[in-house]
């Protein structure tokens, strides 16, 4: 698949003859006696967009997203103009440029080329492009919003290029409207048309939101809000790359958002099928540069955020940084009750055939842990007791036992822990009745974890247990919620950790 739509630029007699419309921009303009006009020919194509969904199956772009409407292309040299062209179409096929440049030696030249224009809404102080915008006019070009009536989208492209102008082909143009222009070649004795690529990007950002239910949870699940404060949102946004000061400094709009269409949205998926309801799947946004390095950790700058509403529960999600021509995949889980949703992003460059790992895949695993041998029970109070063998040694009779298991992502491993004294007690993991070491990857596979009392007299002590995991962003690891809903009752248990109670063996 191509990574970007590509805009080529070469000249080629060939297919000349189809391009007369064009005409020689600068045909009727004086030309500097140490300026020359040569002959570009530019193809524009759309291309494919491509990105993956989660977790395995591709998505090309929409059509709107792949849309070209109009085409306005410039080519600067030394701060000047030296070649324009506009179409109010997509050309479909090649188009015929003329470039002043030097008679002799070679000319850096700066391409721009804007597609979809009229999507644009200018704020107050941008002129509308024409063949008198220069090249500081398009660093600074602002809109305050986008989209035509069609969805289409402003994308732009930028590259510079070395063109010798010594390299001229043997043949002429005998077009009236381009005579005795000459062509440049790929280099000396060449014949072969000199050829320059540009890559369109998008200038906005895409972010998708889905949602669905955890394991176990209970149906009649609803989304009730999705709501954006207004520091995530701006007024404005660029054309063309900026400076982060530059984007630091747009203000926000000062007015909330809510993304959510309807008054109730049933939650009808499971995250443990890979399956999620579509919140949105198609809304644009101005860069951000302000972001969180975590999902759930908050920050005091004017990111973005959702707030999320929902049967039994509520819960935030702390946006990146959102960069243009990215797609921002956010997978939420919502675990009724307990207010502390579940989040995996999956971003990827918006037109390329590829997705990188992401800092913020979120394991899928069980929550809470189960009671071993009884996955039906509600938990209820944590405890364990002493046991021992007839010839004294500790047994595993009374542990404190639960089944967990952690299917993805692949290469994802966890570690059952606890905050306790080691000579009083000791943690195991069970492949079935097999030990097994830890920390344990990712698999289909049930675990049965037990801590098990090593004294007799410790009755009335607690430990905290814990199952852990580490963050490819993160050098330290981060506590799974194991107790989801708290339905481990012990005084003093939470959604990280359970705490375990030494209690007198009942005789």
């Amino acid at each position: 698949m191509q990574k970007t739509n590509n805009i080529i630029i070469k000249a080629a007699l060939a297919v000349f003859a189809a391009i007369l419309a064009t005409g020689c921009i600068f045909e009727q303009m004086a030309m500097p006696e140490d300026l020359q006009s040569v002959l570009i020919q530019v193809n524009v194509s759309s291309g494919d967009m491509n990105t993956k969904a989660y977790p395995t199956t591709e998505e090309g772009a929409t059509a709107a997203e792949a849309a070209i409407n109009s085409i306005r292309i410039y080519a600067f040299h030394n701060g000047r103009l030296s070649g324009h062209f506009y179409s109010n179409a997509d050309p479909a096929g090649p188009v015929v440029m003329d470039l002043k440049l030097p008679e002799t030696g070679t000319a850096n030249v700066n391409f721009y080329v804007v597609a979809n224009e009229e999507a644009m809404v200018r704020t107050s102080g941008t002129a509308a492009l024409s063949e008198s915008t220069t090249e500081a006019d398009l660093a600074s070009f602002a809109f305050t919003s986008y989209g035509a009536v069609d969805g289409s989208l402003p994308m732009y492209g930028t590259m510079t290029a070395a063109i010798n102008v010594d390299n001229i082909s043997a043949d002429y143009n005998t077009s009236a409207d381009h005579t005795d222009h000459s062509y440049i070649t790929e280099g000396p004795g060449s014949e072969d048309i000199l050829t320059v690529n540009l890559n369109l990007i998008r200038s906005v950002a895409k972010i998708s939101l889905y949602v669905a239910t955890p394991n176990g949870a209970s149906d009649g699940v609803s989304l009730t809000d999705v709501l954006m404060p207004s520091k995530g949102t701006r007024q404005y946004g660029y054309l063309l790359p900026q400076a982060p000061a530059t984007l630091e400094a747009i203000p926000p709009t000062g007015a909330d958002h809510d993304f959510l269409s309807v008054s109730s949205m049933a939650v009808t998926e499971k995250a443990s099928a890979g399956i999620y309801n579509a919140v949105f799947e198609d809304v644009y946004f101005f860069e951000v540069p302000f972001g969180s390095d975590l999902w759930s950790t908050p920050n005091s700058d004017n990111s973005v955020i959702f707030n999320l509403t929902y049967t039994g529960g509520s819960g935030t999600v702390y946006m990146p940084p959102v960069e243009r021509n990215n797609h921002y995949k956010v997978y939420c889980t919502l675990p009724p009750g307990n207010g502390r949703i579940e989040v995996s992003y999956v971003v990827a460059d918006w037109e390329g055939d590829h997705e990188w790992a992401l800092d913020f895949a979120y394991p899928t695993y069980q929550s809470p842990v189960l009671k071993t041998g009884n996955h039906g029970s509600t938990g209820g109070p944590a405890t364990m007791y002493y046991s021992q063998d007839a010839g004294g040694n500790p047994t595993e009779e009374g542990a404190f036992s639960v089944d967990f298991q952690m299917t993805a992502p692949s290469g994802q491993t966890w570690m059952p822990t606890f905050f306790g004294d080691k000579a009083d007690y000791t943690i195991k993991v069970y492949d079935g009745m097999t030990e097994v070491a830890t920390p344990v990857a990712a698999s289909d596979k049930w675990y049965t974890i037990k801590i098990i009392p090593l004294k007799s007299d410790k009755v009335g002590s607690l430990v905290q247990f814990g199952i852990t995991y580490n963050p490819t962003w993160l050098t330290d690891p981060e506590f799974l919620l194991i107790n989801s809903g708290t339905v481990w009752n012990t005084s003093g248990s939470n959604e990280d950790l359970i705490v375990v109670t030494q209690v007198e063996k009942n005789i």
